[in-house]
């Protein structure tokens, strides 16, 4: 038998973590379900690789922009060379006449050469970035990295990409980043490389 009028018990003390008696976690408090209550977990990263960080990988046609802005900087050299060039005539009675290259043939070959180990191998190696794929917005990197590959390795990466071209002189594995997962050339693979997208 209960006695009527006496003092009822007091309330069970909170359990431990902070929440009340009901069960409801107090702010800040884990919830068992996740990340705290009132904490918004940043959003995973949108394509790429991830050892881009989310970089997107470029498309084939800015690939394409960046290297024929990169051919276009060597036209004067290549200008030299054509007008220097070696040539061969015949004359009326059909002799055949010869004439060397001419110190402009060197000349503008030189110029190529530069002009490619300055913009390819050094600036496109130390920052990823050429001249022609900073107008159109990518860059070349480690695709284990995702950092520059040094200027070593961007000439070398150049010499790769003559098996892009060696079967039966097409060139399957330029048109390789139209199917490949990664976007890659054939020369890329070689060399682990991938071209990404990055601001202009």
């Amino acid at each position: 038998m209960s006695d009527y009028g006496s003092t009822p018990p007091p309330p069970p003390p909170p359990p431990p973590g902070g929440q009340n008696p009901y069960g409801v976690p107090a702010p800040g408090e884990p919830t068992g379900y996740g990340a705290p209550q009132g904490y918004n977990a940043p959003p995973p990263p949108v394509g790429g690789l991830p050892s881009q960080g989310g970089a997107e990988l470029s498309s084939w046609g800015l690939r394409v922009g960046g290297y024929l802005i990169d051919w276009l900087l060597t036209l004067p050299g290549l200008i030299l060379v054509t007008i220097g060039r070696p040539t061969a005539s015949v004359d009326a009675a059909g002799t055949l006449t010869t004439s060397g290259p001419s110190a402009l043939y060197y000349l503008g070959g030189l110029v190529v050469l530069a002009i490619t180990a300055w913009n390819r191998w050094y600036k496109g190696g130390s920052t990823g970035q050429t001249v022609g794929r900073g107008v159109v917005g990518t860059k070349v990197v480690d695709a284990n990295t995702g950092q520059p590959i040094g200027p070593l390795k961007a000439f070398v990466r150049d010499l790769a990409h003559i098996v892009d071209s060696i079967i039966c002189g097409l060139p399957i594995g330029w048109l390789a980043p139209l199917w490949d997962a990664k976007k890659q050339t054939w020369g890329d693979k070689i060399m682990s490389t991938v071209s990404v997208i990055v601001p202009k």
